[in-house]
């Protein structure tokens, strides 16, 4: 049973599925619960690449029972995760938001935020990683690049910052 659980928003895009990969990386061990996609490009890449490199769990196969800390990526809303809903519900859980959206609507409580305003949360993750000194192989660089890539619009979206760079 895993005590720490990673997961993003529903109908993940590039930046959500390579940011809960970029999180497992600074909680090494967790369960990365993957809820799905509805984008094609990104569905292929999953079942061509991703399955079969990383340890990813659909929301119905996560053993949450043991589960002493969320960590949730690219989200803060209670309503893009709901496959974790039962979780948010245990008043002793620790939970971890790593995020770029702008705050709205009911925002999670949360133990611990890190939240900046890139156009990307794997800007964020990247930093950290950065800081920490996690080296990275050559398939998370190149997902955390798609993400970066995807969620400013190949650089070209206004909320794109020079750290997205």
């Amino acid at each position: 049973m895993k005590k720490t659980a990673v997961t993003c928003h529903q109908n993940a895009d590039f930046d959500a599925v390579a940011s809960l990969i970029a999180a497992s990386l600074l909680y090494p061990g967790a369960m990365l619960i993957f809820p799905g996609t509805q984008e094609r490009m990104l569905q292929s890449f999953y079942e061509d690449a991703l399955r079969w490199l990383y340890d990813l769990v659909s929301p119905r196969e996560a053993d949450l029972s043991g589960v002493e800390r969320l960590v949730i990526v690219d989200a803060r809303q209670e309503e893009r995760i709901p496959h974790v809903r039962s979780l948010l519900e245990r008043p002793d859980l620790e939970v971890h938001i790593w995020d770029h959206h702008p705050a709205g609507g009911e925002s999670i409580r949360a133990t611990e935020e890190h939240v900046a305003m890139f156009g990307s949360t794997c800007t964020l993750l990247t930093r950290e990683l950065r800081k920490r000194k996690i080296p990275l192989r050559c398939e998370e660089a190149s997902l955390l690049g798609l993400g970066i890539y995807g969620d400013t619009g190949a650089f070209t979206y206004v909320s794109t910052t020079p750290e997205d760079f």
